[in-house]
């Protein structure tokens, strides 16, 4: 994190306002990511809608696209890692980044604009900061297991406010961890490049404004920035994949119950 410029996390921060056993249940967590996808389909990811519905969308899946529980789950599912993979489009960038702006646009910080927040969101700086952090263990913006890995650690890192780690082990343990597990998933499979796409920078937009709000919250002393960034992170990770990151130390393992 302390590579990012502290020009470009004061201005990113600026734009928003507060609001597994031993190892990994590496399986679970795909589920649970699936369920996500299936709201980010009907635009709710990230909203406070989401986040009341979040239990009981897990129990009742929608009928246009269910996602997979362990009974849908086959036994003998074959890995397939290319499935994880994408070939990025500018349109599906816009696409996205216009419906965080409309999700978003009830949390702008004051005398900051819907127009504005499209503007910072279209230049790219918060998918590139976030593709310079994971590119340092050798993962890709482009598959889907490297961003949700990243997005994983960052938002346990806000959470548990551990500014600095270097822990290329367990980034890569828990990347392969969530590789196997989503290369066996049915709705991954079934995604098209574009569905990929907007999951994984739906990810990573999410991630990083709580990352910069963090950063900017500890450079600059607020507290109670980086106190909302980290309860803001904490929810994000809790709504999507039903892990708190409070319960789970980050070792050379990846994720273990404290």
């Amino acid at each position: 994190m302390k590579r990012m410029a502290s020009m470009v996390v004061a201005l990113l921060a600026s734009f928003v306002i507060a609001g597994p056993a031993a190892s990994q249940d590496f399986m679970n967590m795909v589920d649970a990511y699936g369920q996500a996808h299936v709201n980010m389909l009907h635009g709710q990811i990230m909203s406070d809608a989401t986040k009341r519905r979040g239990e009981s969308a897990r129990r009742t899946q929608p009928a246009s696209r269910p996602a997979p529980t362990t009974a849908h789950r086959a036994p003998q599912a074959v890995s397939n890692p290319r499935a994880l993979r994408f070939v990025p489009s500018a349109a599906v960038t816009r696409s996205t980044n216009a419906r965080l702006v409309e999700t978003l646009s009830g949390a702008m910080a004051q005398g900051r604009t819907s127009d504005e927040f499209r503007r910072l969101l279209d230049g790219g700086e918060l998918q590139r900061s976030f593709r310079e952090l994971i590119g340092k263990y050798g993962f890709s913006d482009r598959d889907l297991a490297d961003v949700i890995a990243g997005h994983l650690v960052m938002s346990w890192q806000v959470v548990n406010d551990v500014s600095e780690l270097d822990e290329r082990r367990g980034n890569v343990a828990l990347r392969d961890g969530l590789r196997d597990a989503l290369a066996k998933a049915d709705w991954v499979r079934a995604l098209d490049d574009a569905q990929k796409q907007t999951l994984a920078e739906t990810l990573v937009v999410g991630t990083m404004l709580n990352v910069t709000r963090y950063i900017h919250g500890k450079q600059t002393g607020d507290t109670r920035l980086a106190s909302a960034a980290m309860q803001d992170a904490d929810a994000m990770v809790r709504g999507l994949a039903g892990i708190d990151l409070r319960q789970v130390r980050f070792t050379s393992r990846g994720f273990e119950r404290r």
